[in-house]
């Protein structure tokens, strides 16, 4: 099984204004459009601005009007109680063994892929520790 990982910079998301949003490339370097890949804080309006969510076209690099979409969440309050995911968040997480880098990245991250291919969690590695943001069991949305 496969899991995708974001490896990213010093401290990144310690600080939730450093979160790794926009300017992707893909694996040739080329720009990854935002429908394909993004990083976004959770809304305002919801009070859900502690959490962010990765959306992610599947297969990987996939625009999601043409593939599936898959989401992640780094929920660390709690914010949306109550909805099932696949596997819990863990901000001290341990990189899954055999996990390697899928060519997409940013100035402050790189998306590498483990056994799952992010059926359960995806892994976000800081230069002083490594994330994993679960993927949930249905969609999250606010209403």
């Amino acid at each position: 099984m496969l899991v995708l990982m974001l490896s990213l910079g010093a401290g990144a998301c310690a600080d939730e204004g450093a979160l790794p949003i926009g300017g992707w490339k893909g694996p040739h370097g080329e720009d990854v459009p935002e429908t394909a890949l993004h990083v976004v804080r959770g809304p305002r309006h919801c009070e859900w601005q502690s959490m962010a969510f990765l959306h992610v076209g599947w297969p990987l690099g996939t625009d999601v009007a043409q593939g599936n979409l898959r989401q992640y969440l780094r929920d660390p309050e709690g914010v949306v109680a109550g909805v099932r995911m696949r596997s819990p968040l863990d901000l001290n997480a341990t990189l899954p063994e055999g996990a390697f880098f899928s060519g997409y990245r940013n100035d402050s991250a790189e998306l590498w892929l483990a056994e799952d291919q992010g059926r359960d969690a995806v892994y976000l590695r800081f230069a002083d520790h490594t994330e994993r943001w679960p993927r949930p069991v249905g969609p999250v949305m606010c209403g």
